[in-house]
């Protein structure tokens, strides 16, 4: 891939939720530019989980990302201080963690009680109660971005990155946003708060004929999915409890020391009330988008299967499924894409798993390069990006015609038996030779 030649990465990568490497040693490697070798098995037993990706990589990455570009990496909650640190020796610098807050974590841990019981230890009553981890519930987000020469309005000007796009990611809401001279009912102000000839306080323009009603809240650092269990998490909240009502009168006892202020602005209650999660954007996942565009049916699992009887459950069908284990929801996706892809980008995603940040892509009405390297993965995630591409463009594409001529061909092949000798046959951009597994 060309240098600078990508807007923006959003992109899940493996956490490395193995057993904890020696720091000293992953430091050294690193500080020489090397890679650490980790021989450890990860999330769910899987090779690819074994630490997370290492600076080499991410160096790869930095240099196809275009100066002033934003990096959005999912990392694991007890992994994410080597995640932030092999992004750092890569040289993106870290803007931000965004919070992933959900409600639909188990916790795996270990009753040391029983533990002890079968051991037969004499002292088990005594921890009884007494676990080794936490109930997950949330997942952070690393914000990087790539450094740039000059000011944030110049690079915008020559690369068309380098900015977060606030008003395309504000939190939906139906209240008004503003009190005092600025709300809905409120009166008119007696001074202009954002300009004027003479500054800040000057009188001029009204506050109220200024003010425009936001498209909603600004996003904050913190998403949630809305699950029953995130909701009760927040409190009952119901904004500014009333009406402010001043005079200028109530400033003359600072007057000696900072001089004469205007009359303050009345304050009128937003008369907003429920739980404070309305302030941060909710991204609701939906059983059903994990396995469209697959062929495969939901409702073939069980509502609360693990992970690995979902996995299982799925290779046992022949039409298959999505058998990633770590996908996340489309509109968190879709969300986390629209913050920093300008109009028409290039995305990258360079752990595309099961093609989720592909489809955001698709509905984003952005482009999107994939890349992953296990192969099973790979084409579910070219099923689920095809099928979000047809339903946006209402066409097949050809990426999808060519798998489509492929398989029909390979379904031919495999009714009489292996490849003969010397053959070899193209599926998705791969050459499959004789002996291969599809």
């Amino acid at each position: 891939m060309l240098d600078d030649s990508i807007d923006s990465v959003v992109t899940d990568p493996p956490y490395g939720l193995s057993s904890e490497p020696d720091p000293v040693e992953v430091m050294r490697a690193w500080v020489n530019n090397e890679s650490f070798l980790h021989r450890k098995k990860g999330f769910m037993g899987h090779e690819w989980d074994s630490f997370v990706p290492q600076p080499d990589y991410w160096r790869e990455v930095f240099r196809v990302l275009k100066p002033g570009g934003h990096a959005l990496v999912f990392a694991g909650a007890r992994t994410q201080d080597w995640m932030a640190m092999s992004l750092r020796f890569a040289g993106f610098e870290i803007r931000d963690t965004i919070m992933w807050v959900f409600g639909s974590g188990l916790p795996k841990s270990l009753n040391i009680e029983k533990a002890l019981i079968a051991k037969h230890s004499p002292q088990s009553s005594l921890w009884k109660g007494w676990g080794t981890a936490l109930k997950p519930c949330y997942e952070p987000i690393l914000l990087v971005r790539k450094p740039f020469r000059g000011s944030v309005s110049e690079n915008v000007l020559k690369n068309r990155v380098g900015g977060i796009n606030i008003d395309g990611c504000r939190v939906p809401t139906d209240e008004t946003l503003n009190g005092g001279a600025y709300a809905a009912k409120g009166q008119r102000g007696n001074s202009d708060v954002f300009g004027g000839a003479k500054g800040m306080f000057a009188p001029g323009k009204t506050a109220a004929d200024k003010f425009v009603q936001p498209s909603g809240r600004w996003p904050g650092n913190l998403v949630h999915d809305g699950s029953d269990q995130v909701i009760e998490g927040f409190p009952e909240t119901s904004g500014q409890q009333g009406d402010l009502n001043t005079t200028g009168d109530g400033r003359a006892r600072v007057g000696a020391v900072y001089g004469k202020f205007n009359a303050a602005r009345n304050f009128f209650a937003r008369g907003d009330t429920g739980s404070a999660a309305r302030f941060f954007y909710c991204a609701k996942p939906t059983r059903a988008e994990r396995h469209e565009g697959t062929g495969y049916s939901a409702t073939k699992t069980t509502h609360g299967a693990t992970l690995r009887q979902v996995e299982n459950a799925i290779k046992a069908e022949p039409d298959g499924g999505n058998t990633h284990p770590t996908i996340k929801p489309k509109e968190l996706m879709r969300w986390l894409v629209r913050m920093i892809t300008p109009p028409d980008g290039v995305c990258l995603d360079p752990f595309t798993g099961s093609g989720t940040t592909g489809i955001a892509c698709m509905e984003e009405g952005v482009q999107f390069v994939g890349i992953e390297r296990e192969l099973s993965y790979s084409r579910i995630a070219h099923a689920r990006v095809s099928h979000a591409f047809q339903k946006v463009s209402g066409k097949p594409s050809a990426a999808s015609e060519k798998r489509a001529a492929a398989e029909q061909a390979r379904q031919k092949r495999k009714a009489f038996g292996k490849y003969r000798k010397g053959e070899q046959m193209e599926l998705e951009g791969i050459v499959l030779m004789p002996d291969d597994r599809v």
